[in-house]
């Protein structure tokens, strides 16, 4: 009797080891809205706004583990079948948000400050260093470069430079970013102006303006090693229009990495979709207010 107490009790606790396992990915919440925002139209043409987008998102919060993830594939660690009903390709991208974070955080306050001084404070302290690779391989497919809008869940969405500074937290303003000029005969003076060039160039290959290669272009050298430059370029254009480049050659199947921000897609899709149902602080924004937690 103690032994079948015994196995009966270890069985239980598999068990809900087996369900405590089953992690559900964000492309089964994506599918679950989907099929839920398609049927709401069939019924009563509705649109999707903040009031239909909580009502989705408290009947996703009402599933168990085991119902969400028939929506999506679960992730590595779970046990049971799924209905796995997304595209299995992802982006392939150097973006990484979660190296330029780790990066960031063991900065001190004297380098925060000079972050801060050439405008890429809010970049700094971005706090979603999760990238789902499904969902921007979804984005990047429905972001038209030459229109310079995204249609997600029948609703199309006009994006520009002025969104793209929004959203990752840097000004649309002053001068344009070339680099194509010849190298200026300029050096850092000190070793702060030497970081601030170090930080652009580390910010840009990994979320601003990640390209394929593993180095960003010595052409930024142009300008950034003048003191006082950094400050007076349109990184918000800059980072958009890199963006769009990166999308077209994708779409004509030229290259095979993604170049350009996939963060900025994702962020974007979030705060603009997935907004209703999920608490953040509007006043910030979006890099610094999306978390992991609300992703």
């Amino acid at each position: 009797m103690e032994a079948q107490k015994r196995g009966s009790v270890k069985g239980k606790r598999k068990a809900q080891s087996t369900v405590q396992q089953t992690r559900v990915g964000r492309d089964a919440f994506f599918n679950f809205m989907k099929k839920e925002r398609h049927e709401m139209g069939k019924v009563a043409n509705a649109k999707l706004d903040h009031k239909v987008q909580e009502e989705i998102t408290n009947k996703w919060r009402k599933l168990n583990t085991i119902e969400k993830a028939t929506y999506g594939s679960a992730l590595e660690g779970s046990s049971g079948q799924v209905n796995n009903s997304v595209n299995e390709m992802s982006c392939i991208t150097r973006c990484s948000p979660d190296r330029f974070h780790r990066t960031v955080e063991k900065l001190s306050n004297e380098k925060r400050l000079a972050i801060n001084a050439i405008g890429f404070g809010n970049v700094s302290s971005l706090s979603c260093t999760r990238l789902h690779r499904q969902l921007c391989h979804f984005l990047i497919q429905k972001f038209n470069p030459d229109t310079s809008s995204i249609e997600l869940h029948d609703n199309v969405i006009r994006i520009s430079a002025v969104e793209f500074g929004r959203v990752m937290g840097l000004k649309n303003t002053d001068e344009d970013v070339q680099l194509d000029r010849p190298v200026e005969d300029e050096k850092c003076e000190n070793a702060n102006e030497d970081f601030k060039v170090r930080f652009v160039m580390f910010a840009l290959g990994t979320v601003l303006c990640p390209a394929s290669s593993p180095s960003v272009t010595g052409k930024y050298l142009t300008f950034l090693t003048i003191p006082g430059k950094i400050e007076t370029k349109n990184w918000a254009d800059h980072g958009f229009n890199f963006l769009c480049e990166g999308a077209r050659s994708i779409k004509a199947k030229k290259v095979a990495y993604v170049n350009g921000s996939l963060l900025f897609l994702q962020l974007l899709y979030f705060d603009s979709i997935v907004h209703g149902g999920v608490y953040v602080d509007k006043s910030l924004d979006p890099i610094v207010s999306w978390d992991n937690n609300s992703v």
